[in-house]
């Protein structure tokens, strides 16, 4: 899923693909990816968005890490920089509707630019502790 982030945020609009497109070419880029061993893993919808698919989310596989990067500073400067991310939200949040959900402490949302372009359709609350095919809540 796009990042948006620089030219993608600017251009988000253009190449942004909805999470529903997403879920609805989950069972064959699964089966495509299964076919060549490939560890597939979606990266930025919200764990719901996926569907059956929930376990594929790379949220529920997450580490925490630190990111130094290069950038332009502040005072115009190009320097470098250092990012501390202890979950996968990256400009994402949870909205009303994750509140109740099972995963809510190990998804990191929905992309608020995501929200301004498409709206909460397709985020719904994973309830009681339901298991996504080995991936406990």
């Amino acid at each position: 899923n796009l990042a948006p982030e620089g030219d993608a945020l600017r251009n988000y609009s253009d190449l942004s693909v909805r999470h529903e497109e997403i879920a609805r070419r989950l069972p064959e880029m699964s089966r495509y990816a299964r076919g060549r061993g490939i560890d597939l893993r979606i990266f930025g919808v919200p764990v719901c968005a996926l569907g059956k698919y929930g376990r594929l989310s790379n949220d529920l596989y997450y580490s925490p890490r630190v990111t130094v990067a290069r950038a332009r500073l502040e005072d115009g400067t190009v320097g470098w920089f250092e990012e501390v991310a202890m979950g996968p939200t990256r400009e994402r949040s949870h909205i009303e509707a994750c509140a109740p959900c099972s995963y809510r402490d190990r998804c990191g949302g929905v992309f608020s630019r995501y929200l301004r372009e498409y709206g909460a359709e397709g985020v719904a609350p994973i309830l009681n502790g339901h298991s996504l095919c080995g991936v406990d809540a």
